[in-house]
Formats: C-alpha cells, structure tokens, sequence
C-alpha cells in the first residue's frame, strides 16, 4: 500500500481539507494532532 501512502504526502494540503474522507488521511491527522 505505498501507492495510497504516496498520494497522501504528494497532496497534505487536499487531505487537511477532508482528514477524515480517507481512513490513512485520517490516521495522519491523528497523528499530527496526537503531537
């Protein structure tokens, strides 16, 4: 699954808009806030 992981660090900002739309946007945004 390195496509969708790709996909995800080519376009942060369109993932920021709608952490939650993905589940691996929304495991990122976890992240970033659980720091």
């Amino acid at each position: 699954m390195s496509a969708p992981r790709k996909e995800i660090h080519s376009k942060p900002r369109k993932n920021e808009a709608n952490p939650w739309h993905h589940n691996t946007d929304a495991l990122a945004t976890l992240d970033h806030f659980g720091k």
